[in-house]
């Protein structure tokens, strides 16, 4: 709680910058030393940036279990969640600001409005490819954004999954969102104005407890470390990212280069051999392997079209237990009925529910509709700006969805088991982020 700073993340996030910075022509590297690189970086950095992502995760219960406590002491639950509102410096949020500036250049450009109409696929390519001045400018913009940003994504922990900057459509996917929606969704202002709301009620708490100096005490601590670790924990997610990023490009040039050969069928299938076969055989005759990594892919395909037990005591069951996914049946919420789950931003909004579950392709969320999302990452970040609430299936107090609505004042119910399947797409519903309900009108 006596915490001022921590610089050891800024340490972190100097190193993985310089990684970016430092990064070689992968295409002049022989298959050995691209090998050799990622296990390398995996050795070099991945442990301590990890540990440094669980501790600040752990250390960011504590101000969050003081605020939280002490607001139902005094009957408002709400209020831990305006205390720790607004915060700035988080960087999973940080992209939606670049999208917004990107997005404004769009909205004002003819030329950039016709080529977003047409559609998000094929958008990158018919960006570059065009002599327009405004064209030319965004795809400077894209290329600062992939520099800093192109690190995140859908399921960023996973090497195989795609970034923004191995995906650039995905990024563009976010933009032609955001183009749509009116100035008064800029995410700057939003944190502007929790931040202040923020500053505000931490100074009258802390003027009401000064009969209490042991309570006011602690309260104003819980409140100065709330400022460092949050972001903190966002921040210590960000290095690590950004490290596995670097190996995730490095396997990608591998991977393109045995699909070219004939060895893949998908660049991502690295992703489908062991260690002890990458450091080992597999270099020497990658052909070899060509049919047992069909084989993982199609156990892997089987196993994703399954959902596997949420909760277990003990063993879970093993595989052939678990139920298809398309098995799963929920009834549709009608007309007054409800769904309840955990509190995650303060406030109440009312719109069209648009039941997003990729984040690849957000096309169907229109400004002011409710994002009702089976879980988000920064893949989905800037989703959040063109939306009027946002409810997930699964989350918690520091998950991402609740980070994200935080920074941007938006509505944000999580953990609200079943949503994306019992709220009907396109109904109307009302999103309380103070009692964690929503209501389908």
């Amino acid at each position: 709680l006596t915490t001022e700073d921590l610089p050891e993340l800024i340490d972190d996030q100097i190193v993985t910058r310089r990684l970016r910075d430092e990064r070689p022509d992968l295409t002049t590297l022989t298959d050995r030393e691209l090998v050799d690189r990622y296990f390398d970086l995996m050795d070099a950095h991945f442990r301590d940036l990890f540990a440094h992502h669980i501790f600040m995760s752990y250390m960011a219960t504590l101000p969050v279990g003081i605020l939280t406590a002490m607001a139902a002491a005094v009957g408002d639950p709400s209020l831990m969640m305006r205390l720790i509102g607004g915060l700035g410096e988080v960087d999973s949020a940080a992209p939606s600001i670049a999208m917004w500036d990107m997005g404004r250049v769009v909205a004002e450009s003819p030329a950039l409005t016709a080529e977003f109409d047409k559609g998000i696929t094929g958008l990158h390519d018919r960006l570059r490819a065009s002599a327009d001045e405004s064209a030319a400018k965004l795809c400077s913009m894209l290329d600062e954004f992939m520099y800093s940003y192109g690190s995140r994504g859908p399921n960023e922990w996973e090497m195989r999954s795609p970034t923004w900057e191995t995906e650039p459509d995905l990024a563009l996917a976010a933009v032609d969102r955001m183009r749509l929606s009116p100035l008064g969704a800029a995410p700057v202002a939003q944190n502007s104005r929790m931040a202040t709301d923020r500053e505000e009620l931490a100074a009258q708490l802390t003027e009401a407890l000064q009969g209490d100096p042991e309570t006011q005490g602690t309260f104003v601590s819980a409140v100065r470390a709330a400022r460092v670790f949050l972001p903190g924990r966002e921040r210590s997610k960000t290095n690590a990212i950004r490290m596995l990023h670097e190996c995730r490009m490095t396997l990608r040039e591998l991977g393109r280069r045995m699909v070219e050969s004939g060895a893949f069928d998908e660049v991502e299938d690295y992703g489908m051999l062991r260690k002890v076969e990458m450091t080992g055989e597999f270099l020497a005759d990658p052909h070899a392997f060509t049919d047992i990594i069909r084989t993982r892919r199609a156990q892997y395909a089987e196993l994703q079209a399954l959902e596997p037990p949420f909760v277990f005591v003990g063993e879970p069951d093993f595989p052939a237990a678990w139920i298809r996914r398309d098995a799963i049946k929920v009834a549709k919420l009608a007309p007054g009925e409800s769904l309840t789950g955990l509190s995650g931003c303060p406030g109440v909004a009312e719109g069209r529910a648009r039941v997003v579950l990729d984040s690849h392709d957000p096309t169907a969320l229109e400004p002011g509709d409710v994002l009702v999302a089976p879980i988000t990452d920064p893949s989905w970040t800037p989703l959040f700006v063109p939306a009027c609430a946002v409810v997930v299936d699964v989350g918690a107090l520091q998950s991402h969805a609740i980070i994200v609505s935080r920074e941007l004042g938006i509505p944000c119910v999580v953990s609200v088991t079943g949503a994306t399947k019992a709220i009907p797409d396109g109904a109307m519903v009302r999103v309380d982020g103070s009692t964690g309900t929503v209501t389908v009108l």
